[in-house]
């Protein structure tokens, strides 16, 4: 796919990866639909990405509110014409608690962010991807889907539903012309990993915070560019033989090889 004029909407898309993966695709010179609850950083973020305005649309809203996600689609529609990359990445860690904990609010909403928001995104953006018979759709997952990580259940628990997801999307979509990918974007120096570094010890154990500080203190944190360089190339070269599946950074060379 020729990114120059496409079409792409980040959810997540005012600091962090989202943010990174923004300015990577303004660079290929594609046309930006971005999203996340503060409206502040999102400006910020279209000012430098976009000056003159003509290719950047913000759109302040909350993941968990379907209203919002429906927004965000139309309004990149009615600006753009059409949804070529729509990329879920908006997600939090969620609080450091069992299944058992008493309250479940916070287990709930983290699955509601990080699994439930990419679903209805989804349900929202592929009716007009099918309308095109052409699209990509790229899941951004964790290497805790596929382990077991104490006190990060519901996180763990998404993110696995998440890839899952992607795998049935690429089969309920064989022949529409839309991939779908998930990504895993390793151990990132991002403010997720800043802020499970501040939780308390009592939350996560002295153990696990040492690891999680010593990671960052060296240099075991990979910068989100290399993420979004393969983020990029699935864009561009959207290989058959992983669609459904997760690439991770090892894939890269593979991929733009194709």
């Amino acid at each position: 796919m020729s990114l120059e004029k496409a079409t792409v909407l980040i959810t997540g898309a005012s600091r962090g990866l989202g943010r990174t993966v923004a300015q990577t695709f303004s660079e290929h010179g594609s046309r930006l639909a971005l999203m996340s609850r503060t409206q502040e950083e999102l400006q910020q973020a279209a000012q430098e990405l976009d000056p003159a305005g003509d290719s950047c649309l913000i759109c302040p809203g909350d993941v968990t509110k379907q209203d919002d996600l429906t927004g965000f689609v139309q309004a990149a529609i009615a600006r753009f014409g059409s949804i070529d990359v729509l990329i879920n990445n908006a997600a939090i860690i969620g609080p450091p608690q069992f299944l058992g904990s008493k309250d479940q609010t916070d287990w709930s909403k983290t699955v509601d962010i990080d699994l439930k928001a990419p679903a209805e995104l989804c349900r929202a953006a592929l009716p007009q991807m099918q309308a095109q018979k052409d699209g990509i759709v790229i899941n951004i997952s964790s290497g805790l889907a596929r382990m077991a990580f104490p006190r990060f259940n519901a996180y763990c628990v998404a993110k696995a539903g998440l890839e899952q997801m992607t795998r049935c999307l690429s089969e309920e979509y064989s022949n529409s012309g839309i991939s779908f990918y998930a990504v895993d974007p390793g151990l990132m120096d991002t403010a997720m990993q800043s802020e499970i570094r501040s939780f308390p010890e009592d939350e996560i154990s002295p153990e696990l915070k040492r690891q999680f500080q010593q990671m960052k203190e060296e240099g075991h944190l990979r910068s989100p560019h290399k993420t979004a360089e393969l983020i990029i190339a699935l864009a561009q070269h959207r290989p058959q033989a992983i669609n459904g599946r997760t690439a991770s950074i090892k894939d890269l060379p593979g991929i733009i090889g194709n």
